[in-house]
């Protein structure tokens, strides 16, 4: 625990998180314990940190995701101020850790607690709004996989808070229209269940960090490919459902009823 603030030796730093990532991932250890040695202190002298190196935040990023999928962490993330640096691991520049943070700002905004949703949507003119709509107009080879983990960011909090979404994206013609190139193949009837669509997009990811086992989805990997002349993947279902979700998104956005 104490490597992960050391940002003199970012080689430590990056296998420490990874192994503190594993262990939290393992159903049978003791979330309480993380907590109680100061995982949240660590992690955040880690972030805050003005030396930390790309690998250590894409390692820090996946850590997040991870404890955003878990009952017993993901409340400490709200609760002790740390979304806003997860908005600013978005905005960082770099793919692999925008692509993570999306994840965990996504699994939070998915838990469907009132106090996820209220915190990531007081962050939206603080710098979340400007992380997600930056990553929406990238071409797919720069953006890599981060597109489609903003449109589930954005389908998390519909789920949550529809009305306060719609009123911010409504207002907000630049990304609306960004989500609505990304989805004019298909426009889906506003009849399509939003849970059921929900309930396709945790398969549709897999958390990437420098040391990591986990495999990129194959879903995100074939997404890679067939790439047309306006930067999005055309032709692999995967990219389909990345097309049908970004429409429905913005069905719900216009739909006034």
């Amino acid at each position: 625990m104490d490597l992960v603030p050391q940002a003199d030796q970012p080689e430590l730093q990056c296998h420490a998180i990874a192994t503190i990532r594993n262990l939290a991932a393992n159903n049978g250890s003791d979330k309480q314990a993380f907590i109680d040695a100061g995982l949240f202190d660590r992690f955040r002298m880690a972030l805050e940190s003005t030396d930390a190196q790309p690998q250590v935040l894409c390692e820090l990023a996946a850590a997040f995701s991870v404890f955003a999928l878990n009952d017993q962490l993901w409340r400490p993330v709200v609760e002790l101020g740390m979304c806003h640096l997860l908005v600013r691991l978005l905005r960082c520049g770099h793919t692999d850790t925008e692509y993570n943070a999306c994840l965990a700002i996504g699994s939070l905004a998915g838990k469907g607690h009132p106090e996820a949703a209220e915190e990531l949507m007081r962050l939206w003119p603080r710098g979340l709004r400007e992380g997600l709509a930056r990553a929406l107009t990238l071409p797919e080879y720069a953006s890599s996989n981060v597109r489609p983990a903003v449109l589930w960011v954005l389908m998390a909090l519909l789920n949550s808070r529809r009305a306060a979404v719609c009123k911010v994206l409504r207002a907000d013609s630049q990304m609306l229209d960004a989500i609505e190139s990304i989805g004019v193949s298909h426009v889906p009837s506003l009849s399509t269940s939003t849970s059921a669509s929900w309930s396709l997009l945790p398969s549709f990811f897999a958390t990437k960090g420098k040391s990591d086992e986990m495999a990129t989805s194959p879903a995100i990997a074939d997404c890679k490919t067939d790439v047309d002349d306006d930067g999005i993947c055309g032709f692999t279902p995967e990219a389909q459902r990345m097309r049908s979700l970004a429409a429905q998104i913005v069905a719900l956005v216009q739909d006034t009823d």
